[in-house]
C-alpha cells in the first residue's frame, strides 16, 4: 500500500488499537510518494471500512493539494446549498405554523357561534311551546318557528365551516409533520457531508508501542514524528520525572478529575511527545476517545486519525480550520464514554488559534461529565487570565521544565534509547574525533552529552532529534528572528513581558525554585558577542539575578566574549598590576575534534563547540605575535589544568604548517580574585613538551589575569 507523508515538523499523534485522532499543522510533502485517498470515515464510526481512491496514486504533491483542495471546496459548496434548503424548509415550516394557529383561531370563533344559536335555538323552542299552552296568536308563533328553521339552516353552516376547518388543520399538521421530516433529513445530509472528507493513508509499526526497561523508556513508531513518509524505525522516549508528572497531571487532574488543563513550557522540553505517549495509552482503554488539535503558526492544519495501525489524515488551510473541526466536533461525543481533546501548539493572540480554542472549549461545555481538554502550548504562562472564568472552566495548570545535564546523562544510559540517538548525540561537526585514554562506555556517552549540552541546553528535541550542525543552524536560525535583541530578557517590554517563549529561552526547575534563562552556554556566549556589554549589563540588572544559578554563572563567560568581539576589546590586569589590552578580534567557531582548515589570514577568537574538555574556553590566534593563546575563563577559585586537551586542539589547528609559534595558557579570572586563584591539579604532564612546555613547569607556565566583572554600558 503506498505510504502518505505526515508531512510535519513536529507532532503529531500515536495510537495503537482504539481510534485515535489528531489535527497538527503540516509541513511538506515528498513528490515521489502518493497518499491514498479516501472518502468518508467520519468520526462517528471511525473504524468502518473506507473505500480507497486509486485514482490518485500517481500524482505529485502539487497535483493531489489541488486535487484535495477541489474536492473539499465542492463538498464545502454541496453543504452550503443543502443548508440554504434546511433554511427554506424552515420558513415553509414557520408559515404553515401561523396558518394552523389562524385556522384554529377561527375554529374556536365557530364553536362559539355555534354554542350561541344553539342556545338560541334552544331558548326559542321553549317560547313556542309556552305560547302554544297559552293559545298565542298564530301568526305570532309562525314567526318564532320560522327564526327557528334559520337558526337550524345556521347551525348546519356552522358545523360544515367547522368541519372544513378541522380537515385543513389535519392538512396543515400533515404538511408541518412532512416539512420536519424533510428538515430531518436535509440535517442528516449535512452531516454526511461533514464527515465526507478526504483522506490520505499509510501504514503505521505500532507492535513495539509503549514502555519498556522498568517504565523508563516509551516506544513510539517515528513515523508520526517525522516529516518524511514511509516506514521510519522505532523512537524511545526518556521518562524523566517530567514526563511522569505530565503524564500524572493528564491522568489525575484532567482524566479523572475533569479539570480543563493547560501544559506549558519552553519548546523542545517534551510537551507534545509525552502527550501524545498518554493519548496511545488511553486510546487502548474501551472506554475511552482521544483526538488531538495540532498547530503551528502557519501551514496547513491536518485532521489524523490512526485505526488499526494505519494513519488518516486530511489537511485543511489554517482559515479554514476553524470551520472543519468545529464541524466533526459536533458528531463527536456521547453518553457511553469517555473524550478527551487535545489542543496542541496553540499560541495565544493568533485570531485562528484562539478561534480554535473556543471551539474546544464548546464542545466540552456540552458535556463537562464525559469530555475532556487540554491545551499544550510553548508560552511561559497565559496572557490574559480571569480568575472566575478559571474557577467556572476548571482550569488547572503544569509546566514542564527544560532538561538538566544529569537527565540527559541518565538517558544515555539506557542502550535502548542511546543506539536509538547515538548519531544525533555525537557533538563532532566533522570526522575527526578524539580517542580518549582508558574512556568506558559510559565515560564516552556522557561526554558526548555534556559537550552537545553546552549547544543545545535544555531542549531535548535538538539534542536527541537534530545533529550538533543542524542544531547550530537552528539557534542561529532563532536568532536571526529577534526583532529587539537589547530586550530580549527585559521582563517589562521584551519578547520575555509577551511570555511568548521562543527556542532561545529555557526554564529550569533548580531543587523548589523556578529560573529563567538562555537555552544554552552557547546561545549566552554567542549573544554577548553579537551584543556587547550593554546586553549582559541588562541581565544581570533583571531582578533575582541573584538567585538565578542559570544566568549567573554564565555573566562572566558572557562578558568575556562581548569585550573580546567588540571595541575597543578586552582589558586584563596582570598578577603584577600591570594592564593589559587585548583588541577586539572576529569570533569564529570552531571543532576541536576535526582539522582547522581555514588557515590564518588575520588574528581571529575561536570558540571550541566542544566545551566540555575543561581546559579552555577559546583560542586566539595571534597573527601579528604568532601566539597561540589558549584562554580559560572562570569566576571559580580553583581550576584543573588538563593538558592533553590542548595538545589535541594543536593537532586540530597543524600548527606546524605555519611556521614558528608559540603556545601561551592564560586563566582569565575576576579581578576581584586574582590574587586567591590556585590551579588544584596538573593532568597529563608532558603533553605539550614539543610545543616547549617541559614536564612538571606547566603549572608556573600558566599566566593568571583578571578582568573587571562588572559590565559597563
Amino acid at each position: 500500500m503506498a505510504k502518505a507523508l505526515m508531512g510535519a515538523y513536529g507532532l503529531h499523534l500515536l495510537i495503537a488499537s482504539g481510534c485515535v485522532l489528531l489535527v497538527h499543522v503540516a509541513g511538506r510533502f515528498s513528490s515521489h510518494v502518493a497518499p491514498l485517498v479516501i472518502r468518508g470515515g467520519g468520526i462517528g464510526d471511525a473504524n468502518q471500512t473506507l473505500p480507497i481512491r486509486q485514482d490518485l496514486h500517481n500524482m505529485n504533491r502539487e497535483e493531489l493539494d489541488a486535487r484535495l483542495w477541489l474536492e473539499q471546496d465542492k463538498m464545502k459548496r454541496e453543504r452550503k446549498k443543502v443548508e440554504k434548503k434546511i433554511v427554506k424548509v424552515e420558513r415553509e415550516i414557520r408559515n404553515v405554523q401561523a396558518r394552523t394557529e389562524k385556522v384554529e383561531k377561527k375554529i374556536v370563533k365557530v364553536e362559539r357561534e355555534i354554542r350561541n344559536v344553539e342556545a338560541k335555538h334552544k331558548d326559542l323552542k321553549k317560547q313556542v311551546s309556552q305560547l302554544h299552552d297559552k293559545g298565542a296568536n298564530k301568526k305570532f308563533i309562525k314567526k318564532i318557528t320560522q327564526e327557528i328553521k334559520y337558526l337550524r339552516d345556521k347551525e348546519l353552516q356552522l358545523r360544515d365551516k367547522e368541519l372544513q376547518l378541522r380537515t385543513e388543520k389535519k392538512q396543515l399538521r400533515t404538511e408541518k409533520k412532512q416539512l420536519r421530516t424533510e428538515k430531518k433529513q436535509l440535517r442528516d445530509n449535512v452531516k454526511e457531508k461533514k464527515k465526507s472528507l478526504s483522506w490520505s493513508e499509510t501504514d503505521l509499526d505500532l507492535s513495539q508501542a509503549g514502555y519498556s526497561e522498568d517504565r523508563k523508556i516509551f516506544t513510539i513508531d517515528r513515523a508520526l514524528l517525522n516529516p518524511s513518509p514511509g516506514p521510519a524505525g522505532q523512537l524511545m522516549l526518556y521518562c524523566r520525572e517530567s514526563f511522569n508528572e505530565q503524564w500524572r497531571f493528564l491522568e489525575e487532574k484532567v482524566c479523572k478529575e475533569g479539570y480543563l488543563g493547560w501544559i506549558l513550557g519552553p519548546p523542545g522540553t517534551g510537551k507534545t511527545t509525552t502527550t501524545t505517549s498518554f493519548l496511545l495509552w488511553q486510546s487502548m482503554k474501551a472506554s475511552w476517545r482521544v483526538m488531538c488539535v495540532r498547530l503551528w503558526k502557519a501551514g496547513p492544519v491536518s485532521l489524523i486519525q490512526v485505526v488499526d495501525g494505519k494513519e488518516r489524515r486530511c489537511d485543511f488551510s489554517l482559515k479554514r480550520a476553524g470551520d472543519e473541526i468545529e464541524d466533526f466536533l459536533e458528531g463527536w461525543g456521547g453518553v457511553s464514554e469517555k473524550y478527551l481533546l487535545s489542543l496542541d501548539g496553540y499560541l495565544e493572540g493568533s485570531p485562528e488559534h484562539d478561534n480554535l480554542l473556543s471551539v474546544c472549549m464548546l464542545w466540552r461545555r456540552h458535556d463537562m461529565e464525559n469530555r475532556r481538554l487540554v491545551v499544550t502550548t510553548s508560552m511561559g504562562a497565559r496572557i490574559k487570565v480571569y480568575s472566575e472564568q478559571d474557577m467556572i472552566e476548571r482550569i488547572k495548570e503544569m509546566k514542564v521544565y527544560s532538561w538538566m545535564l544529569e537527565e540527559y546523562k541518565e538517558a544515555v544510559k539506557h542502550d535502548l534509547l542511546y543506539k536509538n540517538v547515538a548519531n544525533m548525540v555525537g557533538s563532532s561537526l566533522g570526522t575527526r574525533n578524539t580517542v580518549m585514554k582508558q574512556e568506558t562506555e559510559q565515560e564516552r556517552r556522557a561526554r558526548e552529552v555534556e559537550s552537545k549540552y553546552q549547544i543545545v541546553g535544555g531542549s531535548c528535541q535538538y539534542m536527541f532529534q537534530y545533529t550538533t550542525a543542524e542544531a547550530i543552524e537552528q539557534l542561529c536560525f532563532a536568532m536571526a528572528s529577534v526583532d529587539n535583541f537589547e530586550t530580549l530578557m527585559d521582563l517589562k517590554t521584551g519578547d520575555q513581558a509577551k511570555r511568548m517563549v521562543n527556542r532561545l529561552h529555557g526554564m529550569y526547575r533548580v531543587g523548589d525554585n523556578v529560573h529563567w534563562g538562555l537555552v544554552s552556554r552557547f546561545v549566552a556566549t554567542e549573544l554577548a558577542q553579537r551584543l556587547g556589554e550593554t546586553f549582559v549589563r541588562k541581565i544581570e540588572q533583571l531582578v533575582g539575578i541573584a538567585q538565578n544559578p542559570i544566568l549567573r554563572c554564565l555573566l562572566f563567560e558572557m562578558l568575556f566574549f562581548a569585550r573580546i568581539g567588540n571595541n575597543p576589546g578586552l582589558r586584563v590586569t596582570s598578577r603584577t598590576g600591570e594592564e593589559v589590552n587585548w583588541e577586539s578580534l572576529a569570533v569564529k567557531t570552531f571543532d576541536p575534534t576535526q582539522l582547522y582548515t581555514s588557515g590564518i589570514e588575520r588574528s581571529v577568537c575561536l570558540k571550541p563547540i566542544a566545551w566540555n574538555q575543561g581546559s579552555y574556553d577559546a583560542v586566539i590566534l595571534d597573527l601579528r605575535e604568532r601566539i597561540v593563546r589558549f584562554v580559560q575563563v572562570t569566576a571559580a577559585s580553583k581550576h584543573d589544568l588538563r593538558l592533553q586537551y590542548f595538545a589535541d586542539c594543536m593537532d586540530a589547528l597543524s600548527i606546524e604548517r605555519w611556521g614558528q609559534w608559540k603556545l601561551e595558557i592564560v586563566f582569565v579570572v575576576s579581578k576581584d580574585n586574582l590574587a586567591e586563584f590556585s590551579l588544584s591539579e596538573v593532568v597529563e604532564e608532558g603533553a605539550l613538551a614539543r610545543y616547549g612546555w617541559r614536564a612538571g613547569e606547566e603549572a608556573s607556565k600558566a599566566c593568571v589575569v583578571g578582568m573587571d566583572p562588572r559590565p559597563q554600558g
